[in-house]
């Protein structure tokens, strides 16, 4: 379950929040964002045998932290709830396609539009070569490449309608690209003109204290306060032509 993204910041506010609603169904999952506050509270929660959804990953060194995080706090409680580590892939491209046009970046879309799918499939690997506790999910789709990218591996991707509609029409054979390596050359133009790429793909490139401040996850929380803030005024406004 998806939380009040203005507590983010805050995690005793998240944790209360969590558990209040865990006592809403045996099926609850606390959703958080792997932030300073969320890793936090994630902690607090896995001890309190709380299923987790780790959100708002963009980067290697978010996943892998988290990842430790989350057994460090296991082995230590005791306790094993459900753990699942999601790269939003399509929220990340956005910011790319965004940046190489703010800043006229000489990339061929087809180079940049690889960038997303790449980091997920390095996470998929880490966590599977060391491995991690934890389900790799993919969510925040723009593209089908996003969900047919990781075909074959044992992860979920969320679909919409749309997405699931037009894959259907396509009707094209099911491939395997899971364990599909980019070519270097690709992965290097992407870490050259691209920092943020470059902070998301390398190992230990981004620190813990970064997390909050990294470009995706600022426009990833930006979008969810602004729609947030909408479903509140829409909430608003229907009580009071209730009322009146």
């Amino acid at each position: 379950m998806q939380g009040d993204p203005r507590i983010d910041t805050d995690p005793d506010a998240i944790v209360e929040e969590a558990l209040r609603f865990s006592e809403l169904s045996p099926n609850f999952m606390a959703k958080i964002p792997v932030t300073e506050a969320g890793i936090a509270a994630i902690e607090r929660l896995v001890a309190e045998n709380v299923p987790i959804c780790a959100t708002e990953i963009f980067a290697v060194s978010q996943a892998i932290h988290m990842c430790e995080v989350y057994q460090e706090a296991v082995d230590k409680s005791g306790n094993e709830p459900p753990f699942y580590v999601t790269h939003i892939t399509g929220i990340f491209d956005d910011l790319f396609k965004a940046t190489v046009e703010n800043e006229q970046i000489d990339i061929a879309p087809s180079v940049l539009s690889q960038a997303g799918t790449i980091i997920a499939r390095k996470e998929y690997r880490i966590l599977k070569e060391r491995g991690y506790p934890g389900t790799l999910l993919g969510g925040g789709l723009r593209e089908l490449h996003h969900f047919t990218g990781v075909v074959g591996g044992d992860l979920a991707v969320t679909l919409n309608w749309r997405d699931v509609k037009r894959l259907n029409e396509l009707d094209k054979p099911v491939v395997s690209r899971i364990d599909v390596e980019p070519p270097q050359d690709v992965v290097d133009e992407l870490i050259d003109k691209l920092p943020n790429f470059r902070r998301a793909y390398e190992e230990g490139a981004l620190e813990v204290e970064e997390f909050e401040d990294f470009g995706p996850v600022v426009l990833f929380r930006t979008a969810f306060l602004n729609g947030y803030a909408r479903l509140l005024d829409a909430i608003a406004e229907r009580r009071f032509r209730r009322a009146s």
